[in-house]
């Protein structure tokens, strides 16, 4: 063991060396600090691009998923809104072509039984149906007219509208031999060829409404922007044959 005088000699020797060592490494510091700041600031330089690169990364990291948050939200509701209008106009295309189908069918009915003489048992039966599917057919033709253009565009606005007339000049036909009470071959023709016309504008109907909801070209997403259609007709007015029919019913 060390003396005690010697022993207390070697702790202030060891405490010294230690104040100057820190002493020294502290003089490192601040000599290392102050050359970085003679050549340039280059710690401030550090610092700087490290705050500047922090508030970019939050502004613009958040920014960009602010932006693809909302992105994502309205591709949600654009997804939605071709959902739910797909669907509404399915079933305008099922309405409006089975209101045609219906009047077609109840046409050709009386037409087929027009050339029979006598005229068969039912055919008085035969027109009370059809001009049920008349009035039908004209009391909500203008908000249907609507809904064709808003979701369909002017060109099906055009077409419902060539078949509506042509309709309306074969049910002429039809009236003019049920009023006369007989139907020569010469209007029996007429008629027919009337009908295959109609029949021919309700198979394009069909086929191209379907097509423009299965391609998605319905409603606000349609990709060709038509003009506005003029609706400057009216309704189907009633012939003397339906008000004659009207006016049977109620008696």
């Amino acid at each position: 063991m060390l003396p005690r005088q010697g022993a207390k000699a070697f702790q202030a020797e060891l405490f010294g060396f230690v104040l100057w060592w820190r002493k020294m490494d502290f003089d490192d510091d601040a000599k290392h600090v102050m050359k970085g700041h003679q050549q340039g600031r280059s710690f401030g330089e550090r610092l700087f691009f490290l705050a500047l690169t922090y508030g970019l990364t939050t502004v613009v990291g958040g920014f960009l998923a602010f932006f693809f948050q909302e992105k994502s939200r309205v591709n949600e509701r654009q997804s939605a809104m071709f959902t739910s209008q797909k669907e509404e106009a399915m079933s305008l295309y099922r309405e409006v072509t089975g209101l045609m189908g219906e009047r077609s069918y109840l046409m050709l009915r009386i037409y087929f039984g027009s050339g029979d003489n006598p005229f068969p048992d039912d055919y008085e039966d035969r027109w009370d149906a059809y001009v049920d599917i008349l009035h039908k057919w004209n009391s909500s033709r203008f908000t249907r007219r609507a809904m064709i253009e808003a979701y369909f565009g002017k060109p099906f606005w055009d077409l419902e509208r060539e078949i509506h007339y042509q309709f309306r000049d074969v049910g002429k036909l039809l009236e003019k031999g049920k009023v006369e009470g007989q139907f020569p071959p010469t209007l029996l023709k007429e008629i027919d060829s009337g009908m295959d016309d109609v029949t021919t504008l309700i198979k394009k109907y069909n086929s191209d409404s379907l097509q423009a909801i299965l391609s998605g070209e319905i409603g606000a997403f349609r990709t060709k922007s038509t003009p506005k259609a003029d609706e400057t007709e009216s309704a189907e007015p009633a012939t003397q044959l339906e008000i004659h029919e009207k006016t049977s019913k109620s008696g």
